[in-house]
């Protein structure tokens, strides 16, 4: 799998904040796991292969959106001894005093990032997020943001990223517009026309048809979908 989802957890997470509580981001991790699926990826509350700790911007809020950077670099949490593949990252987050859960979640796939051990260099890796947000919804840190770009960077890395798929949460499954994808990967029968037969949806998007976002990496999720897989 390529791309990103809003995990289960994390969709509960995203109605309570719209909802008037409090969201906070607590920790964001990259990893070296590899999920099979868009469905095994929704299903998951933490990444499959943590390495390390990453940090990231403090986040905005505007327009519908939380946008913000995550970056890791070799040099975090008294530097990286062992060199790894960087395929996953996630970010963590909790409303008022419940554990955290992940929140959002994104494999690599083929474009995973090689990480070398601190004693060959510094290395940097940033991927730019943004996730849809309905209502006025109030977002913290609970970890110093490591990471300062001007409002003009951020903007631009977000602007880099196609967009050109991305559908809103009330036209999903709704009448003239846009079927959704059930846990296992296929369009749920009610949403199906009736066309006088017996058929299945094998794929709802045909390999040669996928997309690969080239800026760093991912991005832009809606809590109420499954998330994008490039």
């Amino acid at each position: 799998m390529y791309g990103f989802i809003i995990t289960t957890a994390g969709e509960g997470l995203l109605a309570r904040a719209s909802a008037g509580e409090g969201l906070t981001i607590t920790e964001v991790w990259v990893g070296k796991g590899t999920v099979e699926s868009a469905a095994a990826a929704k299903a998951l509350t933490a990444l499959l292969d943590p390495v390390a700790q990453a940090t990231s911007t403090q986040p905005e809020v505007a327009g519908g959106q939380l946008s913000m950077l995550v970056e890791y670099r070799n040099d975090m949490g008294g530097g990286l001894e062992e060199g790894f593949t960087l395929s996953e990252f996630g970010v963590m987050a909790k409303v008022g005093d419940d554990a955290p859960t992940l929140l959002y979640y994104a494999a690599l796939g083929d474009p995973a990032q090689p990480v070398p051990p601190i004693a060959e260099g510094l290395d940097v890796h940033r991927f730019p997020v943004a996730i849809g947000v309905t209502g006025e919804v109030e977002v913290s840190l609970e970890y110093p943001a490591g990471v300062w770009v001007t409002h003009e960077e951020l903007e631009e890395a977000l602007a880099g990223i196609d967009l050109s798929g991305y559908v809103k949460s009330s036209e999903k499954g709704a009448p003239n517009g846009v079927a959704t994808l059930g846990p296992d990967g296929k369009v749920p029968g009610e949403q199906l026309p009736d066309i006088g037969g017996v058929y299945e949806v094998e794929e709802a998007v045909p390999p040669a048809s996928r997309k690969a976002n080239t800026l760093y990496g991912l991005i832009l999720a809606d809590y109420t979908g499954t998330g994008g897989e490039g």
